[in-house]
């Protein structure tokens, strides 16, 4: 199972181990379980509320299956690594684009040596197609990304799952 790991401003880690397919994402802080929820809860936000009075909150971005992302806020900012960091979520897209083009290439490659015109023809149109509207996007959003302001997470504005709080 997929891990991704979180830096906290105080020096602490957040993990989330995240299930490939269906299964419950399990939440640690430092080693401590915090919570577990399927993919489907988490696309609700959990937040959890530290002893030390902040809260972390945890909601799952709808992304490409089996490469999921998470929005991770500590105090309303988001952490770095997470969906609602602008600078990750860059790279992220960069890298979908590369992972396409290289795709592209390859059932290029594959089609012209070893496979029936008809099946690789409708990939690869479906691949280029998937890259050009993601190059449209990153395009059009790109050089405003950077003066975006980082918005903080209002709860009372949104639904959320009950809370849990650690003593």
């Amino acid at each position: 199972m997929p891990t991704h790991r979180y830096p906290l401003p105080d020096g602490r880690d957040l993990e989330i181990i995240d299930p490939i397919s269906e299964g419950r994402a399990r939440v640690f802080l430092e080693g401590e379980l915090l919570g577990e929820y399927t993919i489907h809860e988490l696309k609700t936000p959990a937040t959890f509320v530290l002893a030390d009075g902040s809260q972390i909150l945890v909601h799952v971005v709808s992304s490409i299956p089996m490469f999921r992302t998470f929005d991770v806020r500590h105090n309303g900012r988001p952490l770095p690594r997470s969906a609602g960091d602008p600078a990750w979520s860059r790279r992220t897209v960069i890298e979908l684009l590369l992972f396409s083009a290289m795709t592209h290439l390859s059932l290029q490659l594959i089609k012209s040596e070893l496979v029936p015109e008809s099946l690789f023809g409708y990939a690869n149109a479906i691949l280029l197609v998937m890259a050009l509207g993601t190059a449209v996007v990153v395009w059009q959003r790109l050089p405003h990304a950077v003066d975006a302001p980082v918005r903080e997470y209002a709860p009372e504005h949104s639904p959320q799952m009950p809370r849990v709080t650690l003593t």
